[in-house]
């Protein structure tokens, strides 16, 4: 239903409406339309025109009060204050506001919780003081107990027998070359005599309190450092009784001599110095080239980018707190681990094994690929600078391959030295067959060997350079000096007290006489035999006389000139008195024979007073008393 109504201006219709009906007025407001029902009351009143604005009304009552709003509560590390949110942070905790920012600052001390190897972190919450650190996988940063390093010293420690076990590998199929333990001394103001490196042999002693000793050395020096001119040292030591450490073998390049290496074996004058077969000389103080024996007066870590810094290719140790240090001098890179200082008799190598046995830890040089003849298989440096600034190489010690072939091997060992800019060979050992080791000692015919003490020799010859026999020992300790022998000096000894003790001279093994008596003097028979000589007769005062050192001629000796102790001589002892021939068998007098028919032969000089030594020399002229 609608209604149209029309008013005049400035008048208002009121619209009532019963029941739930719907009245709808028009924009013109003169139309009123009502939905359903359609049974509606509309009343519709035309009023007069607007009155006078009245006057302002009284305030309305105050209105309910509105619903409680809800709380805001501050959760873990949030703070409210009056209405204002704010963070609530751990004291160097890690999170911190930089510039109006949330930040995270990882030098924080107070960080807690473990940030992992592939996040960049090292997956351990400690690391072990100086410990070189170590990574498997994804798994946490090891820091190696028994392997540190703490600036200077690396330090490999176990407790396992045969360990620990340094390796230098090289799978480089190259055969003049392998590995390299290299001892470098790169100070700017390098001496002559200046250290170059050492290896050192400890272990404890038996004390109460067990000591720490050091029981062998390997030293080598730059002896001569001029330009062009170089030349090193090299010292085998070991501890000798009272535990000081004592050169063994010095092996000495500066000879002032190109290609001349000089090497001194052993301490002392009591030393035994032993070669296990054949000694081959050249030409030395002891034996000439023609064969004349001259005797003179981290794997797994890509990046560590905020964590750490330092040197490139540095090693990475444990300060014993947690934190990490890139050691600056100490570094791997291209195949090579190298320690540097520059402090005094560093940096050390150190292997140390704690177990109980007998075994030792060892330096091992490795070479994998197939072995050929002559390879290389690992070599010990000594380097330093020389006056002019230039790296030099004064010694090495190198290991080789001699021959490969299976179950045939055999090595070489050698240890060589700078010989002015040479590098020459002064010790050689080498496989030469089942159980024979052929070693040479020095370099050229002119170097000198030097045996400090006794030179003991398990084979039976001595060759020169040319292969020549020139010394042949057989088992019964007798020595043969084959062609010329050459002495400057023979020093003979005044002998012992006892009969037949003698010092030197010259003896003879035949007469096939048994039953003699040491000290008696005997002249040689028509029949080849030895009889007791007597001035008494011309047949027992005038031919060949000996001296018997034993009761066998042909084992114990004759001696037909030199010093020697006779049995009872009569007379006095006074030296440099004439020693006779006596009319008695077998004895020596210093009174001259004066009964007729006996012969006044002189066969030696009293050489003291008390002992009856005697220089026995039987002159070949003689008087027959009449």
């Amino acid at each position: 239903m609608s209604v149209d109504v029309t008013t005049s201006s400035g008048n208002t219709i009121d619209v009532s409406v019963s029941g739930s009906n719907t009245v709808s007025l028009t924009q013109s407001l003169t139309s009123i339309s009502v939905s359903t029902p359609a049974v509606s009351t509309i009343t519709v009143t035309e009023k007069g025109p607007k009155g006078d604005t009245g006057a302002t009304g009284a305030t309305g009552a105050t209105g309910a009060t509105g619903a409680t709003g809800a709380t805001a509560t501050a959760g873990d590390g949030i703070d409210i204050a009056d209405g204002e949110v704010s963070t609530d942070l751990k004291s160097n905790g890690g999170l911190v506001i930089e510039s109006t920012e949330l930040a995270v600052d990882l030098g924080a001390s107070s960080i807690t919780g473990t940030l992992a190897v592939g996040d960049g972190g090292t997956g351990a919450t400690s690391l072990t003081d100086n410990a070189i650190l170590t990574g498997t996988g994804s798994s946490a940063i090891t820091a190696e107990a028994n392997a540190a390093y703490n600036g200077n010293d690396l330090t490999l420690t176990s407790s396992t027998s045969d360990k620990p076990v340094l390796t230098l590998k090289n799978t480089n199929t190259t055969i003049t070359s392998g590995a390299e333990l290299k001892f470098l001394k790169d100070a700017a103001d390098i001496s002559a005599g200046e250290t170059l490196g050492s290896i050192g042999w400890y272990g404890d002693n038996d004390a109460g309190t067990p000591e720490t000793i050091q029981y062998a050395k390997i030293v080598t020096r730059a002896d001569d450092i001029a330009d062009g001119a170089e030349a090193g040292r090299l010292y085998l030591q070991v501890a000798n009784y009272d535990g000081a450490l004592t050169n063994g073998v010095f092996i000495d390049g500066d000879t002032d001599a190109d290609d001349e290496v000089d090497v001194t074996i052993g301490a002392g004058a009591a030393s035994v110095t032993t070669i296990a077969g054949t000694l081959t000389m050249g030409s030395t103080a002891a034996m000439t080239n023609a064969g004349q024996l001259s005797v003179a007066a981290q794997p797994n870590i890509t990046t560590m980018t905020g964590f750490l810094g330092g040197t490139a290719n540095a090693l990475i140790t444990d300060d014993g707190d947690g934190t990490v240090t890139s050691e600056a001098n100490a570094t791997y890179a291209n195949d090579s681990l190298q320690l540097s200082s520059s402090v005094t008799q560093k940096p050390t190598l150190e292997l140390i094994n704690s177990n109980t046995d007998a075994e030792p830890p060892y330096l091992m040089f490795q070479k994998t690929a197939n072995g050929t003849n002559n390879d290389g298989l690992g070599i010990i440096k000594f380097r330093g600078d020389d006056d002019g600034g230039n790296i030099t190489d004064f010694a090495k010690i190198e290991g080789k391959i001699e021959a490969a072939a299976d179950g045939s091997e055999e090595g070489e060992l050698n240890i060589t030295v700078n010989a002015r800019g040479n590098i020459r060979n002064g010790f050689r050992a080498q496989g030469n067959g089942t159980d024979i080791v052929d070693t040479d000692i020095g370099y050229g015919t002119t170097s000198k060997t030097t045996v400090a003490g006794v030179l003991q020799i398990d084979g039976n010859a001595i060759y020169d350079d040319d292969t020549a026999l020139c010394i042949q020992f057989d088992s019964s300790g007798n020595t043969e000096i084959k062609n010329k022998f050459k002495a400057d000096t023979r020093e003979f000894n005044v002998p012992g007290t006892s009969d037949g003790d003698h010092a030197a001279g010259d003896v003879v093994f035949f007469g096939s006489t048994e039953g003699m008596t040491a000290g008696k003097i005997y002249y040689y028979t028509s029949g080849g035999a030895w009889a007791e000589a007597n001035a008494g007769a011309d047949a027992t005062a005038t031919g060949l006389l000996a001296i018997a050192l034993g009761s066998s001629s042909n084992n114990d000796g004759m001696l037909l000139r030199g010093m020697v102790t006779p049995s009872a001589p009569a007379g006095s002892d006074d030296e440099g008195k004439k020693v006779y021939l006596r009319a008695t068998d077998g004895a020596v007098t210093t009174t001259a024979p004066s009964s007729s028919g006996n012969f006044v032969r002189i066969v030696g000089y009293m050489l003291h007073a008390s002992n009856d030594a005697i220089y026995f020399c039987p002159d070949n002229t003689y008087v027959e008393i009449a």
